[in-house]
């Protein structure tokens, strides 16, 4: 495991995983736990490198949650309000237009369905570390596969019993 190079003197990793492409970035990482920390090593399709570590100490929970991209369903509405601004316009504005002005409410139902379903096929189950500081939240996406959600699991029950100690 790549994080080996970032090991301190004396510590060694007591628990590991590898996630693949969970992120935006489509970057695997590497998760360690040690007694002394947290750690996630990454790296991305150009070959970029990432490395993170969270003290034991700072750890102040973790959950398993599950959520959907709202972000999506935000945009689908942000167009498709978009394309209802355009139908209100007067029709001789889109005189020139190769389709009917009214059109535009049909396209922005439609717009707004395909968001939808892409919002709704977002959900996805992650474990989350939080940290004290906010900026120290990590997820790690629960796939559907069972071994890789017991191996999640396993990883989460590692890290209760290094916070506990």
């Amino acid at each position: 495991m790549d994080i080996d190079n970032y090991l301190l003197e004396g510590e060694n990793v007591k628990e590991e995983m590898h996630t693949e492409g969970g992120d935006i970035h489509k970057r695997d990482w590497d998760w360690g736990i040690t007694s002394e920390r947290v750690i996630k090593h990454g790296s991305g399709l150009l070959g970029d490198e990432a490395f993170h570590d969270l003290s034991i100490e700072k750890v102040s929970g973790i959950s398993f949650e599950s959520g959907r991209e709202n972000a999506v369903l935000g945009l689908g509405l942000v167009f498709g309000t978009a394309f209802l601004i355009l139908e209100a316009l007067p029709s001789e504005i889109f005189a020139d237009f190769p389709i009917p002005s009214d059109l535009f409410w049909v396209i922005a139902l439609i717009t707004v369905v395909f968001f939808g379903i892409i919002w709704y096929d977002s959900k996805s189950s992650y474990l989350q570390i939080h940290g004290y500081d906010s900026s120290d939240r990590w997820k790690i996406e629960v796939s559907d596969s069972a071994r890789d959600s017991k191996e999640v699991r396993e990883f989460a029950m590692s890290l209760r019993k290094e916070i506990s100690r």
